[in-house]
């Protein structure tokens, strides 16, 4: 058991940085950065919106530079290979779970149930993952790479709503 005399703030500490940083943010260096429209003509941009295939060509959206982001983080930190894992809540049909699954990663990736999904409208907006192949409606990975482990128990993580 650890007490507070026990706690050290250096340890804590896994890369020092500057607090304030005056260079303009960059894809191949992330930290906490809002988007540019700089990072959006990047080759990491570019390489990332190929792994994530759209039916047209990249275009400025926050979204696609908030997967860009996202999976330029996981890689410089080493996460996007064999053997590593992750957890998604209310993912959809996002393509991040298929292109972590295609790199190797396990990911257990949640969804609401269809019910809550078609109460609350999501099962209309085309971004509800009712299936797994909704999970790689892409083609990202192959879909044996998808599997359905088990349900978890309804009900203990649902909000009481009483």
């Amino acid at each position: 058991m650890m007490t507070n005399s026990d706690f050290n703030i250096e340890k804590t500490i896994i890369k020092h940085q500057p607090l304030i940083v005056n260079d303009e943010p960059s894809l191949t260096n992330p930290v906490s950065q809002m988007v540019t429209e700089t990072q959006c003509r990047s080759d990491a941009f570019y390489y990332w919106c190929e792994e994530t295939p759209l039916p047209h060509q990249p275009i400025f959206r926050g979204k696609l530079w908030e997967y860009a982001y996202i999976l330029q983080c996981l890689s410089e930190a080493g996460m996007m290979s064999p053997g590593r894992r992750g957890l998604g809540f209310g993912v959809g049909q996002e393509p991040l779970v298929a292109v972590m699954a295609a790199r190797g990663c396990s990911v257990v990736a949640t969804d609401l149930d269809s019910e809550e999904a078609t109460k609350q409208g999501w099962a209309g907006t085309g971004q509800y993952a009712a299936t797994l192949e909704a999970l790689n409606d892409r083609g990202i990975c192959p879909l044996r790479t998808l599997r359905i482990q088990g349900e978890l128990p309804r009900g203990r993580y649902e909000q009481d709503r009483s």
